[in-house]
């Protein structure tokens, strides 16, 4: 899911680009977020920057997120983040706006989950949203898999599947290219 979210983003000419989560802080789905942002971006031909990665919403704290987005306001360096929950996006929109920056005019934002609310926030949260029947089908499909099946797929055959889609709504637009004179 990291990976389509920031590939999109890439997709719309944005080559410097934020992840914000709890990385390295003991939830294995946000460090697999976060990989595959990684990805995405060295497949872009992009060296993940450290300094992109922001882990201080954990826990998360609405006030936490909205003076983050305010902080985040003041600096030019990017134009576009991958948030790693909708929640998070949210209160980081509400502080970019505070702090004077615009969504998605200055940055483009890609949340994480699927909240059912980001359709109502404005703007529309684009997010990677979950395919909970898939992954439950998939799930029994293992489960109840005739044992001589199952070992006879390769690994990748056992776990490629992919539960997560991108929707995309107001929160995110392609980058504008600088003619010549810098406009």
């Amino acid at each position: 899911g990291g990976y389509l979210a920031a590939k999109h983003l890439i997709d719309l000419g944005h080559r410097n680009i934020l992840f914000i989560g709890a990385v390295h802080c003991g939830f294995m789905n946000n460090d697999q977020r976060y990989a595959g942002y990684c990805d995405a971006l060295e497949e872009a031909g992009i060296a993940p920057n450290p300094d992109n990665l922001m882990t201080n919403l954990f826990p998360f704290n609405a006030e936490r997120g909205i003076a983050l987005g305010r902080q985040l306001a003041a600096r030019r360096d990017f134009t576009g983040i991958c948030v790693s929950g909708d929640q998070y996006a949210a209160a980081v929109i509400t502080g970019l706006r505070e702090g004077g920056a615009r969504v998605p005019e200055d940055v483009s934002i890609m949340g994480f989950c699927g909240f059912p609310g980001g359709k109502f926030l404005t703007p529309g949260l684009s997010t990677i949203d979950f395919n909970y029947l898939l992954i439950g089908r998939n799930a029994v499909d293992r489960l109840l898999a005739i044992p001589s099946e199952w070992q006879k797929m390769n690994e990748s055959e056992r776990v490629n599947f992919s539960p997560y889609e991108l929707v995309i709504r107001e929160s995110m637009k392609p980058l504008k290219k600088k003619n010549r004179k810098g406009k």
